[in-house]
């Protein structure tokens, strides 16, 4: 009754009335918290914890979720009253409160506390963790937000700061930056646009009704810096699949010259387009009609409304008008059309505001001198064949590529931005283009722009806007490579760029290796490879890890996992999430009935970070298990639609090891349509593989006659194990019939082979894709976290890259190479814009330096004092690490009992301070030693000190063993016992198994087989060979028996001499299994390359024989070189594989080279012949032209490279070669030779011997040489 009476009374409060009860009732609260002493506030929250408990439990669900959305409002309006001192004031009192009630805490309420958190969190797993398709309910999905075991987001409100219609769940900071964003509104889009919007046709020709009215023209640029149009890809969409709007490569807006370009030759003008249409007609008709010539399939009527609403709305158009009519003015007046140039203004009138442009602040101006130092409006020339860029930074670059979005041409964002009142965000004033964009993104109550309503347009603009902030970024990248590259890559960390290097100094990485007499690290290579591209090092552009997508993000985040796996172990459930476009929320958010999700990809980012977050959520208290770890990551799908891979690992009693835990776990089924409607429609919608196989042979899993993902699975009674691999998992034969569901049909006694795994509380309560796999059995765990962090898919592009001829090797440019290798999709550009996680651990991973004493690195510029700059705190986690072990205080003596990569679990890096510090509240943290090659010897040795020696106090105390101080960390090592039975190549290698892919894991082998004392070789072998062998046994896991192993061991030894090649060893100079043990699979293995083949087996033997057995018959001279050449052939030795064979015409060159090639073809070796011309080469056996062989270009120059690709069948018929004739040499030109010299260096990977090091024979008449 009083309930019912004060809320009668609050009902008839004005807001003001209602505002000021509560300022005084917040005052009196306050004054009373103020006087009562803490046992008396505690007492008085436990009591209103009991009243709100009470309270809660006599609602019901619809009164709770208001009461819950009440609250919600009410605090976002009280906090947006805040300023910002109150704000901080506030926070500050609340810590200071949950501090001093932590510490009044005893330790039986501590425990006590953490026990009822455990607890609640197992009765949530017992809850929903063991639920399958027999015992399922929808009961059983509870939790917030679920609405008849559905999860629905609560109804949308208004952000009280900027008026924009968000879910009670999204921050602030995603509208608005909690109010520091203020623009102005977009202006009322014109009605008869909003008309046009509200037809078919014209929605799906809005693209190019736009591009008729652009002023500018759009386009990524290509691989050779040449610019191009955007349009849908269609290998991707298909000429009838979903929409969706993508670019790849550099994005660019250009504006053209006013008039249109004529060709000087014949006179013959182009077509008028873009702005130039503005410029040439003045009349509105004649400017439709060109319109409509341009692009021939849109409506005559659309372009006349268009045309006459520009120019009475558009202040870009009226400006071009008037640029018109004054370059008509300037040419009757005999002004030379080459001099005129015109200035686009977009400025405001008064510093610091936002205005739009209007009709009296547009005009044009003619610039006499052209010196205009970087103007910020556009310099617009009358005749000029070029194309202005406009860039980012630019105001006018979103009106006049998107009249049809923008009509009234409000601006877009510039640099000279700044937040709101003078606002300030982490010690910045300027709004960030993203955060513009977003606040864009979010509609506002009462928007009537054109926007949102632009469906492919509004695509084509988050993508456009989304390239914008990117390429801002590395922008920003590119122009500071001094400060990326001293702070985070002087040197080789973690080996992602080469294993094999370590950095001396700036721009100089060179190979070293230990030589053990000496004792000290010498560098073989300074001397002989002065042109060696890793001393590029210093000029490379990176790209650095803190760049999201890129490929050293991609690599750390990888390695971040594969710290957890190396804590915890290997995942148990693997999970794949998709989002639907069908969600309520998204389609009841769509007001529009024309418009689908994809013409809203904001809504469908905004709904599906949400769903994603309410997911893990699930999953991290426990709906699948007790979870100790998890990571996911999203990705964006071609067709637009984002998701997201999660590894996730279980407590160990929870762990899916029983075949009926599996099947709890996951279900393969389908469920009673009668007992669990709603499940039944999400599989039959959600999770039904195909249409795929014979009949369906364009289906997009279809790989060689044959569904890539396996389908149809084998109908199972029970559930089976796979000993390396997902389980095969229960389908159960139904009853005979047909199964009819929406227009398909299916057999309904095997309907469940085509079942993809789901799990039923999950696929219910979120109705969508979600694949759920047990991985327990998996042992190839790196290919899974591999898999995840793979990226964006390249398939579909392809990038030529075109030589500077000024430049004899190009400088590696990360950043171009990550524009060329990315695609941006609709929806991705909108998470990006609004700054949503595309990946995320449970765990925070700490990366912990290993650096030699005085190693560390310090940033100086050539001009500092030295003085101050040997004064700069230089401490890093190592160096901290030390002083925190040597150190008295009583509070760091846990640190005295700790390894070095232990210290993270206890204590936080304290980036500004450079030092360790006691955590303020709890984390989940892993630490990582960076990776260090065995190759740099002292820093490994240091490596393996601290992962083995607990609180160690410096360097020094490293070294010292039993009291004795070594010279070298490699001997401290030793006499520690750390190397006893190569246990420092043991651990070595378990280490990196852990992490590494078994190729580079092999490279790795290779590493320390050629340049470190491995005592015993096959023992190491025997260990490590599951693993080095690991991508082949899974490559070949359908072949059984004898015939598996044998070809899984070829091919790791194969690739093992490939590597081992490169350094001049062999696995015969090894204890090693032998190739020769597998001279069947040799064979196979060449003769699978047709190249090869033809070699092998073209020629005929008796013909062969028959030159042979004339070898008798050489003279003196010819048998000298013939013996010598052979030799060379059979023992061949570094600096002896190159000859020259010189003789005028008719001295018996040609017969001395038949000879050579039929005794090397005998022998089972293979040799090729070539010429300089077709019909020299026809005098030899097998003979082919010189330019055919090695794909020479035809048009030379002095860095020229053959087309040759290292993952060719012509480089490996090159690599398999032993002699290589090339007859009448002298006939060519150098830079073949060159070029032919600089990619056999590169694709045999030997850049230390001339042709890549094989036995090469030139042929010919020198004396001609003089003639050419």
């Amino acid at each position: 009754m009083n309930r019912t009476r004060e809320a009668a009374r609050r009902a008839g409060q004005t807001d003001n009335e209602r505002e000021t009860v509560r300022q005084i009732n917040r005052e009196r609260n306050a004054a009373t918290r103020a006087a009562q002493t803490n046992d008396q506030q505690f007492a008085s929250q436990a009591l209103d914890r009991e009243r709100h408990a009470s309270m809660r439990a006599s609602q019901s669900e619809g009164e709770r979720t208001a009461s819950q959305a009440l609250d919600r409002e009410r605090h976002a309006s009280m906090r947006s009253s805040q300023t910002e001192e109150e704000r901080l004031a506030s926070q500050a009192n609340s810590r200071e409160q949950h501090a001093t009630r932590r510490a009044a805490l005893t330790e039986q309420e501590v425990e006590a506390r953490r026990e009822h958190d455990r607890i609640r969190r197992k009765s949530i797993k017992r809850c929903h963790g063991h639920v399958n398709h027999e015992n399922f309910r929808v009961s059983v999905v509870t939790g917030e937000n679920v609405v008849n075991g559905r999860h629905r987001l609560p109804p949308t409100i208004v952000c009280p700061l900027c008026q924009a219609w968000k879910w009670p769940d999204e921050s602030d900071f995603v509208c608005c930056m909690k109010g520091r964003v203020k623009l102005h509104p977009l202006q009322p889009a014109p009605g008869r646009l909003l008309e046009l919007y509200g037809e078919n046709e014209f929605r799906r020709h809005v693209r190019a009704y736009n591009q008729a009215f652009a002023f500018t023209s759009i386009g990524a640029s290509s691989s050779d810096n040449t610019f191009r149009a955007v349009d849908q890809d269609q290998d991707v969409a298909g000429q009838h699949g979903v929409y969706s709007y993508r670019i790849q490569g550099a994005m660019g807006h250009y504006l053209g010259s006013m008039l249109p370009y004529v060709d000087p030759a014949t006179g013959e003008r182009t077509a008028p387009k873009f702005a130039q249409i503005y410029i040439v007609d003045p009349d509105m008709q004649t400017r439709a009609q060109r319109r409509k010539g341009i692009y021939a399939d849109l409506d005559n009527v659309a372009l006349k409304d268009i045309e006459d609403m520009m120019e009475r709305c558009n202040p870009f158009s009226q400006q071009f008008l008037n640029f018109g009519e004054k370059l008509r003015e300037d040419l009757a007046n005999g002004v030379d059309v080459m001099d005129i140039q015109y200035r686009l203004h977009a400025k405001p009138p008064q510093p610091g505001t936002h205005n739009l442009p209007t009709v009296s602040e547009v005009g044009a101006a003619l610039i006499d001198d052209g010196n205009i130092a970087k103007p910020r409006d556009l310099l617009l020339l009358a005749r000029d064949h070029r194309l202005l860029r406009l860039f980012e930074t630019d105001e006018k670059y979103d009106p006049l590529q998107y009249p049809l979005l923008f009509p009234h041409g409000d601006l877009g964002w510039t640099h000279t931005l700044t937040y709101a009142d003078g606002a300030v965000y982490r010690n910045k004033r300027k709004m960030a283009l993203r955060e513009h964009t977003a606040y864009r993104l979010f509609q506002k109550v009462g928007d009537q722009s054109a926007l949102h309503q632009g469906g492919r347009l509004f695509q084509q603009w988050v993508v456009d806007q989304r390239a914008k902030c990117e390429q801002e970024q590395l922008r920003w990248v590119a122009t500071h490579q001094k400060e990326i590259r001293a702070n985070q890559y002087h040197g080789v960390e973690d080996a992602l760029l080469n294993e094999n290097t370590i950095t001396l100094d700036e721009g100089e990485g060179i190979l070293s290796e230990y030589d053990r007499t000496r004792g000290e690290l010498v560098h073989p290579d300074r001397q002989h490879r002065e042109d060696h591209f890793l001393r590029q090092i210093g000029k490379r552009v990176i790209l650095p890890d803190s760049h999201v997508g890129g490929p050293r993000f991609k690599y750390k985040a990888y390695q971040d996992s594969m710290a957890i796996v190396r804590e915890y172990g290997k995942p148990d459930v693997f999970v794949t999430t998709t989002c639907n476009p069908k969600w309520e929320e998204i389609e009841e958010n769509i007001t529009d009935p024309l418009q689908s999700a994809q013409d809203r990809p904001d809504i469908v980012a905004r709904v599906w970070q949400q769903k994603l977050k309410a997911l893990l959520k699930d999953l991290d208290e426990g709906v699948l298990g007790r979870l100790l770890a998890r990571i996911y990551v999203v990705e964006f799908q071609k067709r637009g639609l984002p998701h997201a891979h999660i590894l996730i690992i279980l407590e160990d009693e929870d762990k899916p090891r029983t075949r009926e835990i599996i099947d709890k776990l996951v279900s393969t089924e389908l469920p009673d349509k009668n007992v669990n409607p709603d499940l039944f429609d999400t599989v039959m919608t959600c999770m039904m593989h195909g249409p795929c196989g014979e009949a369906f042979p364009s289906s997009p899993c279809m790989k060689d006659g044959k569904c890539s993902k396996g389908f149809p699975k084998p109908l199972v009674e029970v559930t089976r194990a796979n000993p390396d691999g997902y389980p095969v998992y229960r389908r159960r034969r139904r009853e005979p019939g047909v199964l009819t569901y929406k227009g398909k049909t299916y057999d309904n006694e095997t309907v469940n082979q085509w079942v993809v795994p789901y799990n039923p509380y999950l696929s219910q309560k979120y109705d969508c894709h979600i694949n759920v796999e047990v991985c327990t059995a998996i042992t190839a765990i790196k290919y899974m976290y591999k898999y995840v962090y793979k990226g964006s898919d390249r398939a579909v592009i392809t990038i030529e890259a075109v030589r500077d001829p000024t430049n004899p090797r190009d400088e590696p440019n990360e950043i171009l190479r990550f524009l060329n290798a990315r695609y941006i999709s609709p929806v991705e550009a909108c998470m990006r814009l609004l700054a949503f996680e595309i990946q995320g651990k449970t765990h925070s991973i700490i990366r912990l330096t290993v650096h030699l004493e005085g190693g560390q690195m310090i940033v100086f510029e050539p001009t500092d004092d030295p003085a101050v700059v040997a004064e700069r705190d230089c401490r890093t986690t190592v160096t901290s690490f030390f002083e925190l072990c040597a150190s008295e205080e009583a509070e760091d003596q846990i640190a005295k009992t700790m390894l070095y990569h232990e210290i993270p679990k206890q204590l936080s890096w304290d980036n500004k301070a450079k030092k360790w510090v006691r955590r303020s509240k709890y984390q989940a943290a892993i630490g990582r030693l960076i990776h260090v090659s065995p190759r740099d010897i002292e820093r490994f040795y240091l490596r393996v000190l601290l992962c083995h020696r607990r609180g160690p106090t410096s360097f020094k105390d490293l070294q010292t063993v039993d009291g004795v101080v070594h010279p070298t960390f490699q001997k401290a090592a030793m006499y520690a016992g750390f190397l006893e039975n190569d246990q420092e190549w043991v651990a070595c290698m378990s280490e990196a198994s852990s992490f590494k892919m078994p190729i580079a894991l092999r490279q790795l082998f290779a590493t320390l087989l050629v340049y470190s004392q491995v005592s015993d070789v096959h023992a190491l072998w025997d260990q490590f060979y599951g693993e080095l062998s690991r991508g082949f046994a899974f490559t070949y896991r359908n072949l059984e028996g004898q015939t598996k192993e044998d070809t899984i061991q070829f091919h790791t030894l194969m690739h093992l001499k490939d590597l081992l090649q490169i350094s001049g060893y062999a696995v015969h100079h090894f204890e090693l299994p032998q190739l020769c043990e597998h001279r069947e699979l040799v064979l196979t293995s060449l003769l699978e390359n047709n190249l090869i083949r033809r070699e092998l087996e073209g020629y005929n033997h008796d013909v062969l024989h028959g030159v042979h057995d004339r070898t008798d018959e050489l003279n003196d001279g010819q048998r000298a070189i013939y013996d010598q050449i052979m030799d060379a052939v059979e023992r061949p030795q570094i600096g002896k594989k190159l000859f020259f064979v010189d003789g005028p015409g008719g001295t018996g060159k040609s017969t001395l080279l038949r000879h050579i090639l039929a005794s090397v073809r005998l022998s089972g070796k293979i040799a090729i012949a070539v010429s300089s011309s077709g019909i020299a080469a026809l005098l030899l056996m097998g003979g082919r032209t010189a330019h055919s062989t090695f794909k020479i270009p035809l048009k030379l120059n002095e860095h020229s490279t053959c087309s040759i690709y290292k993952q060719s069948k012509l480089r490996k018929l090159l690599q398999a070669a032993s002699f290589i004739i090339w007859d009448e040499a002298p006939m060519t030109h150098r830079h073949a030779f060159e070029a032919v010299d600089r990619s056999l260096r590169d694709i045999l990977d030997n850049d230390q011997e001339p042709f890549g090091g094989k036995t090469f024979v030139l042929s010919g008449d020198f004396r001609k040489s003089s003639l050419l």
